[in-house]
């Protein structure tokens, strides 16, 4: 399992594809052809016109509640027919930019804010490991994650390639599992075809994002989160896009620069497996389905921000003398993954929804 995962660690540095059967493989295009089966059948891809939020509410405090769909009872995990966990996701509205951009449809500022944040990442890494180089290291990525969750699972792998926040919440479930007497088997034996679902940036200090912030003010729009500094001076409730204004470019600038995080969503179209037996070796759950996951892959966060091109020394053209790409620089930083179908970013809404209803129910706004 280690030598996979330094595999996986050099696929999404170099972009190099080695089947599971070991057959060497040449590095995929936009269709994403592979061993492990790739076709050309594009999945869903993301919600046309994302749910509006309530009026006169901005960012993730007024997202609208959600059911709880697509999880197993002794497991969390999507399989069979279950719908996925967050079926038409609500992204925020602008709250900072021009007032223009508010005015045009959300299905037209997801696709906006999606175009500005790959640029961004293929600025960040270069065009030519982004995206196409990191999708085959997303899907072994992900064949690696589901067989290091299988029985007897691998601890620690699981610790190296998930966020702490995520390994924590599997770790529980095979402790349970465990206890029971239980085992599972997840793998995904073919894939055919992976994309970019969304593309998710924190621009600006690491704190400004922290609930105990109170030297910042953040504003979100769709799927770009941008920190701005508030004046010390400052005494009333201004909105973020007033603080834009009064900070000034160059101000709004350096603050982004002290700092980055990406987070990507990738949607993995696959055959997914999906055992579950009891302690009775009696199979509770024996499925394979054909379902898009959506595997979400975070870069840690980088303070300042430049740090997050290291990985990526400019190569300089002997010819011209120009700079031409970003040749990946292995062992730098590397990617982990941050959820596994929504899993956590489902909870956290919920739980959002739940402080807001309870806020409103205490001033009054909503009957018991």
């Amino acid at each position: 399992m280690k030598s996979s995962s330094r595999l996986v660690a050099r696929l999404f540095q170099r972009g190099r594809l080695i089947s599971t059967t070991g057959e060497r493989r040449l590095p995929l295009r936009p269709q994403l052809r592979t061993r492990t089966n790739f076709v050309t059948e594009p999945p869903p891809g993301p919600p046309q016109d994302p749910a509006p939020l309530p009026q006169n509410e901005k960012g993730v405090e007024s997202l609208p509640g959600l059911t709880k769909t697509g999880s197993s009872i002794l497991f969390p995990w999507i399989y069979a027919n279950h719908p996925p966990r967050i079926t038409n996701y609500p992204y925020p509205e602008a709250n900072f930019w021009l007032p223009i951009i508010a005015q045009l449809p959300l299905s037209i500022q997801h696709k906006l804010s999606r175009a500005l944040s790959m640029y961004a990442m293929k600025d960040f890494t270069s065009s030519e490991y982004f995206s196409d180089q990191f999708l085959l290291g997303a899907v072994l990525a992900t064949n690696q994650v589901c067989l290091s969750l299988s029985t007897p699972c691998d601890l620690s792998h699981l610790s190296s390639t998930l966020t702490t926040r995520l390994y924590d919440r599997y770790a529980l479930e095979l402790e349970k599992l465990a206890k029971e007497g239980s085992s599972v088997n997840l793998s995904v034996p073919n894939v055919y075809d992976a994309r970019i679902r969304d593309v998710w940036l924190y621009l600006g200090p690491r704190i400004a994002f922290s609930k105990s912030s109170r030297e910042f003010a953040v504003g979100q729009w769709m799927t770009i989160n941008e920190a701005v500094r508030i004046p010390s001076n400052n005494t009333s409730d201004e909105p973020i896009s007033s603080l834009l204004r009064k900070a000034g470019p160059l101000a709004v600038y350096k603050t982004m620069m002290e700092g980055v995080q990406a987070k990507v969503d990738v949607e993995i179209d696959a055959d997914v497996v999906y055992k579950l037996k009891t302690k009775d070796d009696v199979y509770a759950i024996d499925d394979q389905t054909r379902r898009t996951m959506v595997i979400r892959f975070e870069t840690p966060y980088f303070e300042p921000a430049i740090n997050i091109t290291e990985g990526f020394a400019p190569v300089v053209d002997k010819e011209t003398g120009f700079v031409t790409r970003k040749a990946p620089t292995e062992g730098v930083w590397q990617w982990r993954v941050g959820d596994i179908d929504y899993l956590l970013e489902a909870e956290d809404l919920e739980a959002t929804e739940s402080k807001r209803e309870e806020k409103q129910r205490k001033h009054g706004l909503v009957e018991d």
